[in-house]
């Protein structure tokens, strides 16, 4: 099971088994779909059936979300951005390598010392490259652009490095279930 946080626009309903949260920002969206909290959340949460999470507000507000400046927050916001459009736009690959990237950078936000001395501190790297969708940019722009970027993470030696030796970073390992 995955978290399934999202963004839903006005005019839209939730019934009794769902749950809001506001202000709805995409870097909370970030933090709140990664493995991170998956992790605390399953270690907090009871299953039903399924292994669906009985979600209740008191687990939300527990959860552990790291206060950084609005700054930070934009490359985790772009990549949100980047995400939405790829799934809305049949680019799921290149969806799931931008997903391991936020994972990868939220890893960063909450064990930055383990991940600098293993060399798999990615979030500079990314906030040097990355750049928010503006309203101007069609949606041909937007797709070069996400795949570009997909490209640019896959082969910059830093960023690559970052996140596959992540899984070798002892938290990493513990929230991945590795049983190392």
């Amino acid at each position: 099971m995955e978290n399934q946080f999202c963004l839903v626009g006005k005019d839209f309903f939730l019934d009794k088994t769902s749950f809001l949260l506001t202000p709805g920002n995409k870097y909370l969206l970030a933090i709140l779909n990664s493995h991170v909290t998956r992790f605390f959340l399953d270690t907090l949460v009871s299953k039903m059936r399924g292994g669906y999470f009985s979600m209740s507000k008191i687990y939300v507000e527990q959860i552990p979300i790291p206060r950084i400046s609005k700054e930070a927050q934009l490359p985790f916001e772009s990549l949100v951005d980047m995400i939405m459009f790829a799934r809305g736009h049949g680019m799921n690959s290149d969806a799931s390598t931008l997903e391991w990237v936020i994972d990868g950078m939220t890893y960063g936000l909450y064990f930055e010392p383990e991940m600098k001395k293993s060399h798999c501190y990615i979030n500079d790297r990314i906030a040097q490259f990355i750049r928010p969708f503006k309203s101007v940019d069609t949606d041909d722009f937007k797709t070069e652009y996400i795949q570009t970027f997909v490209k640019f993470c896959d082969k910059d030696d830093t960023i690559r490095h970052g996140l596959v030796h992540s899984r070798l970073v002892k938290p990493v390992q513990i929230i991945q279930g590795d049983k190392k």
